[in-house]
């Protein structure tokens, strides 16, 4: 018996006529919008708010270029730039630059560093780099944020959704200026 090419089969037989096809709409899993609720707060860095997502799956903390500038962050320019990996095959992105910037949330009064990264809706990513440094706990089934004992207060889907619509990502310096500058 002839064993096909692995790979050539693996990405073949999605495609192949012969694969039972299911018509029933019930069988697509339902993508309830509950389920898919982040975790995610309002933080200073540098003084200045940032929307921040708690990503559990995320292996690098990440700032948005945009962000990096109204923040004054120092920049760190990385001798040898690093992939970022994502989940997907197929990413090539290059990391170029880092930067150091103040953190304060809950307990936590440090400078950390953050790679700059091209990031949709949010400020800033935190991942395990960041959870794990200051022993940070997500608990999503009752939508907390654990520093110690200590909770960060967590925006609900709603006001993420209406803090974003109300930015515009292309014109952040004038966002900033219209929402506070600084927090003390």
């Amino acid at each position: 018996m002839a064993v096909a090419n692995e790979r050539g089969m693996r990405h073949a037989w999605i495609y192949d006529a012969k694969v039972r096809k299911i018509e029933d709409p019930a069988a697509q899993p339902r993508r309830v919008h509950e389920s898919q609720r982040t975790l995610c707060a309002e933080i200073p860095i540098n003084g200045i708010k940032a929307l921040v997502l708690f990503d559990s799956g995320c292996t690098t903390d990440s700032i948005t270029l945009e962000f990096t500038y109204l923040c004054k962050a120092g920049r760190i320019d990385l001798q040898e730039p690093v992939g970022l990996q994502l989940g997907t095959q197929g990413s090539r992105t290059k990391i170029n630059f880092g930067v150091q910037a103040e953190i304060v949330m809950g307990s936590v009064r440090n400078a950390h560093y953050f790679d700059v990264v091209d990031i949709n809706k949010y400020d800033t990513i935190l991942g395990t780099v960041f959870c794990r440094k200051y022993g940070i706990v997500l608990d999503f089934a009752n939508d907390h944020v654990l520093i110690g004992t200590q909770s960060i207060p967590l925006f609900k889907e709603e006001a993420v959704s209406s803090k974003i619509a109300k930015r515009s990502f292309r014109e952040p310096i004038q966002w900033v200026l219209e929402n506070g500058q600084t927090v003390q």
